[in-house]
């Protein structure tokens, strides 16, 4: 009811299970919305945009989308190409990623030079933009607070991708359960820092309950 009259965006549609397919696309057939334990049916007057990364018809040839949503859905489809195929805007995106991470930080960054631009253009970018959301995050993290640009060196390594093959992690070697904690550790950490430190998004991140979630955040000890 709080969309009514304007617009109501849904993110990865495609992982919306069955049930709420059903619900979804009888309110878009006919424009009414039942509350939670009321049988009267409320009009409302919404423009519906929806977002997925994953191949729709795809789905609905597994029977795990409904084909009369997708053609409800699919009036004006809009496709975003993926990261590793515009990389010159990278640059752009770049830019504005940092304004709105100086915000939520609380920081100062002001830009990131050209090598480190470059450093970035080599990736090949399977998260796409929330990805490099991600990375820069991580980069300022890494900065001293006083620094204001964002040089090569800040940037996580990416040596892994450009040998072709995955590098061993240097160090002594670790007992095979300490080597596991410390991975499943370092994953929490990237997924509470990718979804804000909200806690339910992390857990679907990591395709984990929310229970399992808190559970391993107090045995790792990791801090919001």
């Amino acid at each position: 009811m709080a969309a009514d009259g304007g617009t109501l965006m849904l993110d990865e549609i495609g992982d919306m299970p069955m049930r709420l397919q059903v619900k979804l696309l009888r309110v878009l057939q006919e424009n009414v919305i039942r509350p939670v334990g009321s049988t009267d049916a409320i009009p409302v007057n919404v423009r519906v945009i929806s977002s997925t990364h994953r191949d729709l018809q795809q789905l609905m040839a597994s029977g795990q989308f409904r084909e009369d949503l997708y053609y409800r859905l699919n009036v004006l489809p809009i496709v975003i190409p993926p990261l590793r195929n515009i990389k010159g805007d990278i640059p752009l995106i770049a830019s504005h990623l940092l304004m709105r991470l100086n915000q939520d930080y609380g920081r100062t960054v002001e830009k990131i030079t050209d090598e480190a631009l470059e450093e970035l253009k080599e990736h090949s970018w399977p998260g796409n933009v929330r990805e490099l959301e991600s990375v820069i995050g991580r980069a300022m993290i890494n900065m001293k607070p006083a620094e204001k640009v964002i040089e090569a060196f800040h940037l996580p390594l990416f040596e892994s991708e450009k040998s072709g093959q995955i590098l061993p992690g240097a160090g002594p070697i670790k007992p095979l359960d300490q080597a596991v904690a410390d991975a499943e550790k370092a994953a929490i950490e990237r997924a509470l820092f990718e979804a804000k430190g909200n806690r339910e998004r992390a857990a679907e991140l990591l395709g984990t309950a929310v229970r399992n979630l808190y559970y391993k955040i107090r045995k790792y000890r990791i801090r919001p």
